[in-house]
């Protein structure tokens, strides 16, 4: 640029030197290319130094897109092991729930076990021990104490150990009941009474196979029995059904087995065989089916008459009235040896 400058006042100095007026006529002919020249020169100079600005520039800028470039592969890489990391803690984490649950269900179940065979152990263990006639208490529906009368029957070597679990004898507690005064029971069960089908229940499920024994008198004094070896009871949910007696043995007949499988009725719960209400018609609660060939929860009539809706058992006496009924229930013998 000063080269430039200074060659161009040389120009124009040396037109204005006296005697020169050929050489400065020719000068200023030729100053417009001089000048052109000069400023092609001073184009180029520039377009040199702005190419190699903009060319450090787009360097510059081309270095860092290769770091951001570089630094989004190291991130994807890291995000994608972090992932990796992250699926394979949970699968490990998953299979030590599933380890955990297995565990907890193992020894639930195992701990189920002992403690059902620690009450059959002690069940068993009380019924030995807790064989005398009288009053007796037991686990009752939710866990309630209840009082059970035992008793010993003179029959057949049947022995001690049997709970009541109804007795009729008089007139004295009606039988004629709801539904849920069968359920909890009814009477003083050191005389006339039901025991309750939720206590029943109770008592069977304390473990083992139960028997039933049954005791009837007639206005004559003879007595009878029936006894079933394997007695059974279902839930509420299923109306108290008869589930199961087994084998049968006695000198009365086996008038129940009529009513095996049936469900529990009583006035204002229908669950007989037949289109009416057994239970309503003959006044009091049975397993009634359609309706009956025993029935021990009726009426109690002073003397012998045939009314089937009193206390009545059709092998024994054809339907002819009883003075007395008793229902007795004992873990199966043959379980206690």
């Amino acid at each position: 640029m000063v080269v430039s400058t200074f060659v161009l006042f040389a120009l124009i100095g040396g037109l204005l030197v006296p005697g020169n007026c050929n050489d400065a006529h020719n000068a200023l002919t030729d100053v417009p290319g001089l000048m052109f020249e000069l400023l092609m020169e001073r184009m180029s100079e520039l377009e040199l130094r702005l190419e190699e600005h903009v060319g450090k520039q787009i360097g510059a800028l081309a270095e860092s897109v290769r770091k951001l470039e570089m630094l989004t592969v190291h991130q994807a890489k890291v995000a994608k092991e972090s992932e990796v990391n992250i699926k394979n803690a949970i699968v490990a984490l998953e299979k030590q729930v599933t380890s955990v649950q297995k565990e907890v269900t193992d020894q639930r179940k195992q701990l189920q076990k002992q403690t059902a065979d620690v009450v059959r152990r002690m069940a068993r263990k009380m019924e030995t021990m807790d064989q005398a006639v009288g009053l007796h208490q037991i686990v009752g529906p939710e866990g309630q104490l209840r009082p059970v009368y035992r008793e010993a029957v003179n029959i057949e070597s049947f022995g001690k150990g049997w709970s009541v679990f109804q007795r009729k004898s008089s007139a004295e507690v009606d039988f004629d009941r709801s539904w849920e005064e069968y359920r909890f029971g009814f009477g003083n069960v050191e005389g006339d009474h039901w025991l309750g089908l939720e206590t029943v229940r109770g008592i069977l499920q304390a473990g083992g196979r139960h028997e039933l024994l049954i005791v009837l008198e007639t206005f004559s004094g003879e007595v009878g029995y029936a006894h079933y070896d394997d007695f059974s009871v279902g839930p509420e949910s299923d109306n108290y059904r008869l589930d199961s007696l087994g084998k049968y043995s006695g000198t009365v007949g086996d008038a129940l087995r009529y009513h095996e499988k049936s469900a529990f009725s009583t006035r204002e719960r229908d669950n007989d065989s037949v289109n009416r209400n057994c239970a309503a018609i003959y006044h009091g609660g049975w397993w009634f089916h359609r309706c009956m060939e025993s029935f021990l929860n009726g009426r109690y009539y002073s003397e012998s008459v045939n009314k089937r809706d009193g206390m009545v058992w059709k092998d024994f006496n054809d339907f002819e009235t009883l003075r007395k009924t008793t229902m007795m229930i004992r873990r199966y013998s043959a379980d206690t040896e």
